[in-house]
């Protein structure tokens, strides 16, 4: 009987609890279907990556279906044991194998990675709520951190354990306000197993915390009071997220050394001089050049700087024992000469979202002392200007997904289609090279392997090294795609790449040609089993001025074969006669050439010239030239079109 009644109180009360907190509940399912539904579309539409998505999924498809501890491939010319945990070490990855074994693929570490960073809303409520009073101002609070930019960013790109440091880094601080000290460090130590440098923003809350308790630490040292648990706590926060710190990093390069001599990692900090967390530099640091590296990109830093304290009304910097890690965080960032460290849309905005949201809360305490009206007065102006912010945080975060995200409904293009058709003619085994956008799609192969981009870092020597030993018979099928939706310069040189090493090794046989996406097979000297021709269009937005010295409008591989190109361009004015010539060089080579003559003088409308060519190589990359344009018209480009002739 009194079980039953136990059963029944726990039942009316989470149902009064559920009642409670309905729109909170609301808020997060909302989260939790839209920005898992973006993510997957944005997988499915192939802009996920090698780097980041298809390295976590390989890792995991490898623990769980071959036996193999975390291993990758990706990365071998960099971290040549395959183990994850040599890069970078995410315990936390552990917690998610179960769910993983259950559901294999990509799609599962997205879901999660969104059900973690909506989850972080809770505690973010609850500390709200305690602090404010006021249910509808945690509400708003809760949904400012939903559409923070820096939480979609996070959210929206690829796969990475440092989302979970969010949620996880919530509840830890909520739990130190509230005073509960075992949960305090069980969830602390939780979010170290996030990233190796996790503890990193707890020791910067804990030098900070001591700071603001000075007074009270300045009695200890005199004998006039004693140690307060707050006090303790923060002590204790430093000296364990040191020796994790210290710990982890060990272990990190225990497991990944051995890295290749022709890989040297790239410096973010070049224009610096020197990584400004490195105590090795300490004697230097006079020297380093702060002003040419805070200089660089340093309106786009700005903005960044804008886009973390805006979306909560500035309310942050009232908090600065809380927003300290912040400040702490992004000063070596913008220090930094590589842009994802300052720039929306990247998981490294993970380590200081929690500290922005609590310190953004907590300040709202300095705020209403600081208005010199009632306390019901300092709400309304509060809550008019969280709802102002709120406004500038969706702008921020639809902005966001418009530039870097490139999210669309009909997501699913034509082109897309023809790459899931191809990637059908793969055997279930099969060891095959591809494309970084293609490579999360097959990353649940163990002898699945990308071609990585011309990094900085590479030696050039170790790079071709590193590429033709790809090639050189040790996987059975290469997928290059030379048409993608989503084009970027990367792609189009690794493309480029794959291209000249099939043609160097010889046996390679072409087995699918769709639209441009390629699948080579060794050893294969069949027909191509499904064919459609190349249409390659690439438009200029805004159009493109030309002017009258040598303007190469474009770069591409392609396969052996012919082709015609089509440029369509305006007339900035009316004219007769000749406007340009059009030429097609490869190296040395020119493939094709031909003047183009204005066929109206009518200024609106759009010119078009057609030129076919053949190639015969596919060892160097094709440039598209324009040159000896009229000095009496203006010529503005509006797009160019490859096709295949046969």
């Amino acid at each position: 009987m009194q079980g039953h009644d136990f059963f029944r109180k726990m039942k009316a009360k989470i149902t009064s609890s559920f009642r409670e907190h309905f729109l909170l509940h609301i808020m997060v399912v909302a989260y939790i279907v839209i920005l898992a539904s973006f993510s997957l579309m944005r997988h499915y539409a192939f802009m996920s990556s090698a780097w980041d998505l298809g390295i976590f999924n390989q890792a995991f498809h490898t623990t769980t279906n071959e036996g193999r501890f975390f291993y990758y491939t990706v990365e071998l010319y960099a971290n040549p044991k395959g183990n994850l945990f040599g890069v970078h070490f995410s315990p936390i990855l552990l917690f998610l194998l179960p769910f993983y074994a259950i559901f294999n693929g990509a799609e599962t570490l997205l879901i999660l990675q969104t059900i973690a960073l909506a989850i972080g809303v809770y505690p973010l409520f609850f500390l709200a709520r305690d602090t404010m009073r006021l249910k509808s101002m945690a509400l708003i609070f809760s949904l400012l951190y939903l559409t923070f930019p820096h939480t979609l960013g996070v959210n929206l790109f690829d796969f990475h354990p440092d989302a979970f440091f969010v949620p996880l880094t919530l509840f830890s601080l909520y739990f130190f306000y509230k005073r509960s000290w075992i949960k305090y460090f069980v969830f602390m130590i939780l979010a170290f197993l996030t990233k190796e440098f996790a503890s990193l923003p707890f020791c910067f809350f804990g030098f900070a915390g001591l700071w603001f308790e000075r007074g009270q630490l300045s009695g200890v040292i005199r004998r006039k009071a004693a140690v307060n648990k707050r006090v303790w706590a923060l002590l204790a926060t430093i000296l364990i997220g040191v020796v994790w710190f210290f710990s982890a990093n060990t272990l990190t390069y225990f497991l990944g050394k051995d890295a290749s001599s022709g890989f040297v990692e790239g410096s973010p900090w070049a224009i610096l001089g020197g990584y400004p967390l490195d105590p090795s530099i300490l004697g230097s640091v006079a020297s380093l050049n702060y002003v040419g590296a805070l200089e660089y990109d340093f309106e786009l830093k700005l903005l960044y700087f804008f886009t973390i304290i805006g979306p909560f009304a500035f309310l942050p910097m009232l908090k600065l024992s809380y927003f300290l890690p912040t400040i702490v965080w992004i000063f070596p960032s913008f220090l930094s000469n590589y842009a994802p460290y300052y720039a929306l849309g990247y998981h490294y905005s993970a380590f200081f979202i929690p500290f922005v949201a609590v310190s953004a809360i907590l300040g709202y305490g300095n705020f209403v002392s600081s208005m010199k009206v009632s306390g019901l007065k300092a709400y309304s102006i509060l809550r008019k200007l969280l709802i102002c912010s709120l406004l500038l945080s969706l702008s921020i975060g639809l902005t966001l997904q418009a530039l870097t995200a490139g999210v669309s409904l009909s997501v699913i293009s034509d082109h897309d289609r023809s790459v899931y058709k191809t990637l059908a003619f793969l055997p279930r085994n099969a060891s095959v090279v591809t494309q970084f956008d293609i490579f999360p799609h097959l990353s649940d192969k163990m002898n699945a392997f990308v071609i990585p981009p011309r990094f900085e870092a590479f030696e050039e020597a170790a790079y071709y090294s590193y590429v033709e030993a790809l090639f050189n018979g040790s996987s059975e099928y290469v997928l290059v795609d030379i048409n993608p939706d989503f084009r970027v310069d990367s792609h189009r040189e690794v493309s480029a790449v794959a291209l000249a090493e099939i043609q160097r090794t010889g046996r390679y046989g072409r087995l699918v040609f769709l639209d441009g996406v390629v699948l080579y097979k060794l050893d294969y000297l069949g027909p191509v089993k499904l064919h459609s021709p190349l249409g390659l269009v690439q438009e200029f937005r805004p159009f493109r001025r030309i002017d009258y010295a040598e303007n190469v409008l474009f770069e591409q591989a392609l396969p052996i074969g012919v082709y015609k190109t089509t440029i369509a361009f305006e007339l900035g004015e009316k004219t007769e006669g000749k406007l340009c010539t059009l030429r097609i060089e490869q190296g040395e080579d020119t493939l094709a050439m031909k003047e183009v003559v204005a066929e109206t003088s009518d200024p609106t409308t759009w010119e078009s010239a057609s030129l076919s060519f053949t190639v015969t190589s596919q060892m160097k990359e094709l440039r598209f030239i324009i040159t000896e344009s009229a000095k009496t018209v203006d010529l503005y480009i509006q797009s160019m079109e490859i096709t295949q002739s046969n």
